[in-house]
């Protein structure tokens, strides 16, 4: 079975020691370390984020001004069984359903 699994940057995935500006941070951002282990079990993984924070990860990247337009592309691009979306973005299960993925709030993500 084939993953694709489209990821948010700031605020999702573990990628700086700070934030800024400053924010409080309540949940539980991504550990490289998990993308690292999914990539090696076959997983494809796409950045959707324009955020410098995700600059120099090793997976390829895909923006648009409309993220359900990054993710139709990012399908399109990689097709797959099992598309899900990774962001901690207000109102982005709205963005997945829109562009037919699965979504997943880090919080839930283990």
């Amino acid at each position: 079975m084939k993953m694709l699994l489209c990821l948010d940057c700031d605020g999702t995935l573990l990628t700086t020691a700070s934030v800024i500006p400053p924010v409080r941070v309540a949940q539980r951002p991504i550990p490289l370390a998990r993308l690292e282990a999914l990539a090696a079990a076959g997983a494809q993984l796409v950045i959707v984020s324009p955020s410098s924070a995700c600059d120099g990860l090793p997976y390829p990247r895909i923006t648009h001004p409309d993220r359900a337009q990054a993710l139709l592309e990012a399908a399109a691009r990689y097709p797959s069984d099992l598309c899900i979306y990774l962001s901690d973005n207000v109102g982005d299960d709205g963005v997945s359903r829109q562009a037919g993925f699965s979504y997943i709030h880090p919080d839930n993500f283990r």
